[in-house]
């Protein structure tokens, strides 16, 4: 998996989520098909669906951090506005499966200690072909400095709240305890 990136100067590795949420929508899709040929269950968002896509959200997104072997703070960089997946290939009104989308990057981003930045306006890629010198990347440059420095602590408490209502229970504390202690380990 290719995932674009940069080193932001106060240590920081900003990456490209969009990447990792492809490979998230492609094994879902390859999944779904395996129990449910007809893909009914991503045109009726069901609640198996919604469990297996916010699985595989968490786990791809938590093995990325795990298994990179920087030593800088990961940031994921994602616009919700261009996200573009398999899966609406499936669904009738494209909209429900994007405020769904969105709903899961929120949830990952305050209920799990993962750092993201959610930009409505730029892509990874506007956002990397701005100038240095460019008031708007400034501005978000700034604002994810800001929000990497004053992160909150995440509380296993708030997970376990979280897995249990989501019905992922087969996520273990260690796992989230392990991306905690490398996000703090290089703070």
């Amino acid at each position: 998996m290719v995932v674009d990136y940069f080193i932001f100067k106060n240590r920081i590795k900003i990456v490209d989520f969009n990447s990792i949420l492809q490979q998230v929508d492609v094994t879902v899709i390859d999944r779904l098909y395996e129990i449910d040929s007809d893909m009914s269950m991503v045109c009726s968002m069901s609640r198996d669906f919604r469990r297996l896509f916010m699985y595989n959200l968490i786990k791809q997104t938590c093995d990325y951090i795990l298994n990179d072997k920087c030593k800088e703070k990961i940031l994921m960089f994602v616009n919700i506005n261009t996200l573009s997946t398999f899966m609406s290939r499936y669904v009738d009104d494209n909209s429900k499966l994007d405020a769904f989308i969105s709903k899961c990057l929120r949830d990952v981003c305050s209920k799990l200690p993962v750092n993201m930045h959610i930009s409505d306006d730029f892509t990874f890629n506007q956002f990397m072909n701005l100038n240095n010198d460019d008031g708007d990347k400034i501005s978000i440059m700034n604002h994810i400095s800001y929000s990497m420095c004053n992160k909150r602590v995440v509380s296993f408490e708030k997970i376990k709240k979280f897995i249990k209502n989501n019905g992922l229970t087969f996520l273990s504390e260690t796992y989230f305890e392990d991306i905690r202690t490398k996000n703090l380990l290089f703070a």
